[in-house]
């Protein structure tokens, strides 16, 4: 089967985040299947960007990287580059299909806006046309950032989103509570299959990577003053609601604990703002640390006695990890 998978901020273990597409890429590829994915060169959530516009492949999966200019945040940069990726595809619609000849089209991005360039390629090839949903757009903005129901982003994404609910053959949710609010927007629930995140069982047999000496000098220094440590390995963004986080490290300034963060995000100046504002001295931001190291961060038995840096807990911008 050929397959085409649209995620905008689709990564590999060479680019970090998002990794979903990667693993359900490499899985079928295996199984004897071929799969482009079509994603943009910019995408906030990965540590790397590719080098090169056009194709890469990596691990069997043919990635076709879009031309899309940078940004930060959540503003109108980003709204550039996602208009950006989707010109790009709908103009590439005729020449990805002859290439490719799909019998299935995955739309599959945060946003869900991708479905009418994902509809015009499923057409065009006759193929099977599948929605992913990651996060309920508009309602996440909405809720999440305060966004008015009648912004003019708010009622796009509102119109993206019925559109993919009433002509995707398949809508596929990582998400398990979604049937009502689905229902509600024109779905037909007889196309809803929830398929969680997972894990891929081969990355975690092998022997993990030994921590970073930053990270493996906080959690030593921890472990050596006898106080108990809690780790928090992830995005910072608003959805990650970091700042309770803070609020408990405040209340318990004065306890034996110590908190070590690894990760990154739109957040991130904001949050280590405010320990730097408020003294949290006990928390230390580590930046992001590779996955494969992601293992050795939870299993403090593996922590190895090693001499390094501490982690830069005040230092606004820094990454002493990738």
């Amino acid at each position: 089967m050929n397959i085409l998978y649209l995620n905008h901020y689709a990564g590999s273990p060479l680019h970090g985040m998002e990794y979903r597409p990667y693993y359900l890429a490499r899985e079928w590829v295996r199984g004897g299947h071929r799969v482009r994915m079509l994603a943009a060169n910019f995408s906030h959530v990965r540590s790397r960007q590719p080098k090169q516009v056009g194709l890469e492949h990596i691990d069997g999966i043919e990635y076709e990287w879009f031309a899309s200019p940078p940004y930060q945040g959540n503003g109108l940069g980003r709204v550039k580059n996602i208009w950006a990726f989707q010109q790009a595809l709908w103009a590439a619609s005729r020449r990805i299909v002859t290439e490719v000849a799909p019998q299935v089209v995955i739309a599959s991005s945060t946003y869900p806006m991708d479905i009418w360039v994902a509809r015009r390629l499923a057409r065009m090839a006759r193929a099977k046309l599948v929605f992913e949903v990651h996060d309920l757009w508009p309602l996440s903005p909405i809720e999440l950032s305060g966004m008015s129901p009648h912004h003019p982003f708010a009622l796009l994404c509102g119109w993206a989103e019925k559109t993919a609910y009433r002509d995707a053959d398949v809508v596929v949710s990582m998400l398990p509570k979604v049937h009502d609010y689905m229902a509600s927007r024109g779905l037909d629930l007889r196309k809803l299959h929830i398929v969680p995140n997972g894990i891929s069982p081969d990355d975690w047999a092998q022997a993990p990577a030994a921590l970073s000496p930053a990270v493996a000098a906080v959690l030593e220094k921890a472990r050596a003053a006898g106080e108990a440590v809690v780790g928090y390995a992830g995005s910072m963004g608003l959805p990650n609601a970091l700042d309770t986080l803070l609020d408990a490290a405040a209340l318990l300034r004065d306890a034996p604990i110590q908190w070590v963060w690894v990760g990154d995000g739109h957040e991130r100046e904001r949050l280590l703002t405010r320990i730097q504002a408020e003294g949290l001295n006990k928390v230390h931001w580590c930046g992001p640390i590779p996955k494969g190291q992601i293992p050795s961060f939870w299993r403090p038995w593996m922590w190895p006695i090693s001499a390094g840096s501490a982690c830069p807990s005040t230092a606004l911008g820094s990454h002493p990890t990738s």
